[in-house]
Order: structure tokens, then sequence, then C-alpha cells
């Protein structure tokens, strides 16, 4: 499924552009604001999140010869995925920023999204590791339901799932009295997507389903149309409590026809784009990318001074942006193949 790879690639693209967008120009720093690019490309991870995990443990499910053995192999493998680039990257920061010292025990527990109901806003450090937090959590409880539950059950307690999503954004609503950042970071409220991954996981896993079987192609119209519902709920009622209530479920309908719909692979033009090796690569290292991209431009800016160049030449967006870009690469890249891999490798003696 190697277009999955490409859609990584895209969302975690949309996510920098806006974390980044504010030393561009005008035009594009409100076109990126109006559009909420950093928020469809991690609803999109969401998503994904779901459906490959879930994939994994149905996988485990069938060829594993006890749930012991399948649990721990699933988070003996999760966490040799996981934990070396993000506790590095803490860790490395925590050296050079007293706010991380600060707030790093809520990255090193994955609370980072608790911390909005506390403090009305992001940690001031990290503090787009709660979409990290959300996955984590969820990785806490599902595999466990995948494991044990009947397996005629997945799919409907999927959709149970699915629809607690919005009943918790709605409690939020009401608690908060107002529209809340907690509404999107706490546990449940992402729920309809994460779960909407994992139910098309299970159907395709447990129907051995191809592009062309009729739910197929269901869940893939159902997402067409939802994009226009969701387009226009988003420029009429963006920051209504009603639009935070419903909206997720619209953005999983259009990101799980996506998913799924890649997951058989695209043909034509779409297809050529996600199966582009240079797409696929910035996929593959996408979660390095994902971890380090809001610390490249204090680290630029220290560059910089160290090598006693000026700021007035060389942070001019259209100089600053590609040497961000670059030095964004170039780290990601040495994380991915001289630290991830070396110890994903250990995966093996878990086969």
């Amino acid at each position: 499924m190697v277009q999955l790879d490409g859609i990584r690639a895209f969302a975690v693209g949309a996510v920098i552009l806006e974390h980044w967008s504010g030393g561009m120009p005008r035009v594009i720093r409100e076109a990126v604001a109006r559009l909420d690019l950093g928020g469809w490309g991690v609803e999109c991870f969401f998503v994904l999140s779901g459906f490959l995990i879930t994939l994994i443990l149905l996988h485990a499910r069938d060829t594993q010869p006890s749930f012991r053995t399948a649990i721990g192999h699933f988070y003996g493998r999760r966490a040799l995925r996981i934990f070396p680039a993000y506790y590095l990257v803490l860790a490395v920061v925590a050296l050079t920023s007293p706010t991380m010292r600060e707030v790093g025990w809520w990255h090193v527990f994955y609370l980072g999204n608790l911390y909005p109901l506390a403090h009305d806003g992001f940690t001031p450090s990290g503090g787009h590791f709660w979409s990290l937090a959300v996955e984590e959590q969820f990785y806490l409880f599902w595999p466990l339901v995948v494991l044990l539950a009947p397996a005629r059950r997945l799919a409907v307690l999927a959709l149970l799932l699915c629809a607690l999503a919005p009943l918790s954004r709605y409690v939020l609503w009401q608690l908060m009295d107002g529209v809340h950042l907690s509404m999107w970071t706490f546990p449940t409220t992402a729920l309809d997507l994460l779960a909407y991954g994992a139910f098309l996981a299970t159907i395709k896993h447990q129907r051995q389903l191809q592009a062309g079987d009729r739910f197929a192609r269901g869940v893939v119209w159902a997402g067409w149309l939802a994009v226009p519902l969701y387009l226009a709920a988003f420029a009429l009622w963006r920051d209504t409590g009603e639009f935070v209530v419903f909206g997720r479920s619209l953005a999983a309908l259009a990101f799980g026809a996506l998913v799924l719909r890649a997951s058989f692979g695209f043909s034509g033009a779409g297809g050529r784009i996600l199966d582009n090796p240079a797409v696929v690569w910035v996929g593959m290292v996408s979660y390095g990318l994902y971890l380090l991209h809001p610390f490249i431009p204090d680290l630029y800016l220290a560059l910089l001074a160290a090598l006693d160049l000026s700021p007035a030449v060389w942070g001019v967006y259209y100089i600053r942006m590609p040497l961000l870009t670059l030095l964004l690469l170039v780290i990601a890249s040495a994380s991915f193949y001289l630290w991830e891999r070396p110890i994903r490798s250990y995966r093996r003696l878990m086969t």
C-alpha cells in the first residue's frame, strides 16, 4: 500500500506549511489560516493511523498463537517505531530550552493533549505533540478490543466509538461554556477519525475487500459527498460549536474514502503523484518531519548567529524557506537512517 506513504507526505506537508506560514507573504499566511491546512493534515493522519494499526492488529490476531504473544509483539514493535525518535527529540530540545524543561513531563507521559484543559492553550514547547498523545492513548485500549472482542463485533464497536466522538465534543462544549481547544485535543474527541479508519480496516480485512466491491464503492461515494458538505459548513460555521461537534465526522468520511481508495491504489494522475518515489520517501520519513519541524526555525536562527550571517538577508522568506526545508529534511533523514531504522531492526527478534 505504497500510496499511503504518499498521503502521509501531503498530510505532513500541510501541517508544516501551516506552522511555518508566519514568515511567508501575507497572501499565503491568510490563505493558510483560512484553510486550516494543519488541522486537515492531522485529521488525515488520525484516519490513516486507525486504518493501519487495525490492519496490523488483525494480522497479529490471525497469525500469533496467543493473545499474550500478539499484544507483546504489537506493543514491542510500536515502542521500537515510536519512542526512539520521540524521546531523542524531547531530550535534545530540553537541553537547550528552559520552556521544554518546564512542560516536558507532559510530553514524557504523552499527556500534551490534556494540557489545554487546564491552561486553555497548547504547551509552550512541543505543542504539536498533542496529536501523538491522542494516538498513543488510542493504542492503550484499541489493541485489547481488536485482540479480545469477537471478530464479528469489531466493526460495530468501531462505529460505536465513531458515535462517541461527536457526543464527547458536545459535552465538552457545554461544560466549557463555549468552543474550547479541548474539543479538539481530548482523547475521545478524535475517535470518529481513528475509529472510522479502524472500521474500514476491519471490513477490508474480514471481507478481503477489493476496489470494485459494492461496499468499497459506497465508502468512496460517501467520502466524496462529505467533501462539499464539510467545505460548506467550514465556510459558514467554522467557529461555531455545531461545526466543531459535527465537522470532524464529515472529515472522517472524506479522509476514510481517500485512505481506503489509496490502499487499493489510485490510477491516473493521482496514482502517479502518490507513487512518485520522492513523495513516497517524504512519507516514509514523515514521523521525523512532524516531530522536528517546529524546532527548525529556532535552530536556523542559531546557525545564522553562529556563522555571523545577517538575519536581514538570510531571513528573507524566499531564502529562508528553502533552507529551512533543506535543514529539516537533512536532520529528519539522519534521524531515520542513523537512529530510527537501526533500532527498528530489532523488531526481527519479535517475529
